[in-house]
């Protein structure tokens, strides 16, 4: 896999990576989580580049979702 070319970091010591693939024929978007110099992956996928716009879509729609949503409160958490 090659150097990641997009990253954000994210909670826990982890980062969001997006690498393209040594075939050149795909994108890989993992979760790495980070521990001093050791770095494992914890999660990710591969995107060609044809799945990149339906997975941008998708990720506008989950965080639209999100936005919008609020927790429910439990009366009893309320008082």
């Amino acid at each position: 896999m090659s150097a990641p070319v997009l990253s954000a970091p994210l909670l826990g010591g982890r980062v969001l990576e997006l690498s393209p693939e040594a075939s050149g024929r795909a994108w890989r978007l993992a979760v790495t989580q980070l521990d001093g110099r050791e770095r494992r992956q914890v999660g990710g996928f591969d995107l060609t580049p044809d799945e990149i716009p339906l997975f941008l879509v998708t990720v506008q729609a989950i965080a639209a979702y999100v936005a919008d949503a609020t927790p429910a409160v439990r009366q009893d958490e309320a008082a």
